[in-house]
């Protein structure tokens, strides 16, 4: 092999061409193809930070029977229904009404095999005096025959719409007559009335107010007979239930009064008087 470009004088460069011009111009194609990079990340279609990977696990002993590989494959799995928890009769100390007689345990040997109660209840001292059970093989193998040859079906919920289900409200026109206009009105309280009271004979109404006032109305004409001012809010008022007797009872405060409603003729009026007067004390019933 020989070396040609071997030569003493080696400061000087195998070309002394002049650089072309190209290599000092930027190029039209790298330009487009940074332009198309650009344009890529602004809509995202270039990601830098990559989504991590979700480790993939999976049974190692699985069959295609799984629920996770039904699940993953998209296949419809319906679960298998549970068996039915014990009752109280199958208590090792059940009540007495669980027990059944010797009489009944006779007819249940007359039953045919498909009808006859599959456990008898019995009684024992102790939860350590129970028994192994001797069904207890022949249950699990029917329970597997149920599993594996019995077919199951999805059923569907009835989607019922809530509005549905409110009672149809009659039509206006057909709940008439009914009072569409104002009869009567009962003016006179200067503040909201909290109780209103109905006579015994429905000639008058007494109402009381948060005005500090208690008034006797007619009920036919709406005619304020009797305004008792009593100088703080009514809570409650009643009338007395026999109408001989038109005695208003009040609860003003904390206190109660009895107020004669001066509603009647003279005789009711002079006994109402009568029953609610109060003697003054003399000086013999001081000392």
């Amino acid at each position: 092999y020989v070396d040609w470009f071997e030569y003493a004088d080696k400061g000087h460069p195998l070309s002394n061409a002049p650089e072309p011009k190209r290599r000092f111009v930027p190029s039209k194609w790298e330009q487009k193809k940074v332009v198309k990079l650009v344009r890529a990340i602004r809509k995202g279609w270039i990601k830098f930070d990559k989504p991590k990977d979700e480790p993939n696990y999976y049974l190692l002993w699985g069959d295609d029977t799984d629920t996770a590989d039904n699940k993953r494959q998209g296949l419809s799995y319906i679960p298998a229904p549970k068996p039915n928890l014990p009752g109280h009769e199958e208590s090792y100390n059940p009540s007495v009404e669980y027990i059944p007689t010797q009489e009944e345990i006779d007819n249940y040997q007359l039953m045919y095999e498909e009808d006859r109660p599959k456990f008898i209840p019995r009684r024992f001292e102790s939860l350590r005096s129970v028994p192994a059970y001797e069904k207890a093989l022949r249950e699990g193998f029917d329970r597997c025959l149920d599993l594996y040859l019995c077919p199951r079906t999805r059923k569907k919920r009835i989607n019922i719409d809530p509005e549905s289900l409110k009672p149809k409200l009659p039509s206006k026109k057909d709940l008439r007559p009914y009072p569409r206009t104002c009869y009567l009105e009962f003016k006179g309280h200067g503040g909201p009335v909290t109780s209103l009271s109905v006579e015994a004979t429905g000639q008058w109404i007494a109402s009381g107010s948060s005005d500090g006032t208690i008034r006797v109305w007619e009920v036919e004409t709406g005619r304020c007979l009797k305004v008792f001012n009593v100088g703080a809010d009514v809570h409650h008022i009643s009338w007395n239930p026999s109408p001989e007797r038109p005695i208003l009872a009040a609860i003003v405060g904390r206190d109660l009064l009895l107020l004669n409603a001066e509603v009647g003729d003279e005789e009711t009026q002079v006994r109402t008087k009568e029953l609610l007067h109060v003697g003054e004390p003399t000086p013999e019933d001081d000392g």
